[in-house]
């Protein structure tokens, strides 16, 4: 029979057991905490798939693509209005493809210009600024028809970089001539200095990546 001397003893040892126990389910407690808030509550770590923007009307959607932070940022909003009426749907897909065609015309019809002046200049220095012209603004024209492809076929991502590409090759030109501003250098061709080609390529990729491409 246990004598009754023993029993504190008993008492004193549950009492340690105890007060371990409960420090070791604080510590447990404490890293499962630590480890729900790591993974953002609930271990979801992925987040939710982005949404397109689905404006309606070619207003709503220059409106879109000529704002902030869009590739068409710098274009008037009446142009892109103006560029984008004709055609016969407000669907993104369509008037990005349309944007894209109407660049391609432009810049092809910059070249076409350029073609004509370089064969009537006299002045080297103005014959090397055109020459380099050309080539860029030929450059640009394959890189909108391989864009127009991509739209085709709903490969948005590659058309939305060959647009930008694209649209580059105005700054090119410019830089060929001097920016037009710099003592004797020679005059931009009109068609350059309107830069609509450019303005176009970039309201294409505003609606690819605004509308059709989620970034």
């Amino acid at each position: 029979m246990p004598k009754e001397e023993d029993f504190p003893a008993r008492e004193a040892t549950s009492a340690v057991s105890g007060a371990a126990l409960t420090d070791n389910m604080h510590r447990l407690l404490l890293g499962l905490i630590l480890s729900f808030s790591a993974f953002g509550g609930g271990g979801a770590t992925t987040s939710p798939p982005q949404t397109c923007t689905s404006p309606d009307g070619i207003q709503s959607i220059c409106k879109l693509v000529t704002g902030h932070k869009s590739p068409a940022s710098g274009v008037p909003f009446d142009f892109c209005v103006k560029s984008l009426e004709p055609s016969p749907s407000d669907d993104p897909h369509e008037l990005a493809a349309a944007a894209t065609k109407l660049a391609v015309t432009h810049a092809v019809g910059a070249e076409s210009e350029m073609e004509e002046l370089l064969e009537l200049e006299a002045d080297s220095r103005a014959k090397l600024s055109l020459d380099a012209c050309l080539n860029a603004y030929a450059d640009a024209a394959e890189h909108l028809r391989d864009a127009l492809d991509n739209i085709s076929i709903g490969v948005y991502k590659k058309a939305a970089q060959l647009l930008g590409i694209a649209a580059g090759g105005a700054a090119k030109c410019r830089s060929a001539f001097g920016q037009g501003s710099s003592k004797g250098a020679p005059p931009l061709p009109k068609a350059v200095a309107d830069g609509d080609y450019a303005k176009l390529a970039s309201i294409a990729q505003g609606i690819v990546v605004k509308s059709l491409r989620c970034v």
